[in-house]
């Protein structure tokens, strides 16, 4: 759920928003690993496997 005072910004290329989180540091970024596009609200910790 995006609130009233949240912009969310979506950007293909996965170089310029590096630089952009980087230079702005939000509280929060949702990001990607090449490969593992899967965005949750769970915690590593309650989704790790042995």
């Amino acid at each position: 759920m995006i609130r009233e005072d949240e912009v969310p910004v979506f950007w293909a290329c996965g170089v310029t928003p590096q630089v952009v989180v980087e230079h702005a540091r939000p509280p929060l970024c949702i990001t990607h690993k090449p490969g593992h596009m899967l965005i949750t609200d769970l915690l590593s910790e309650e989704i790790a496997t042995s």
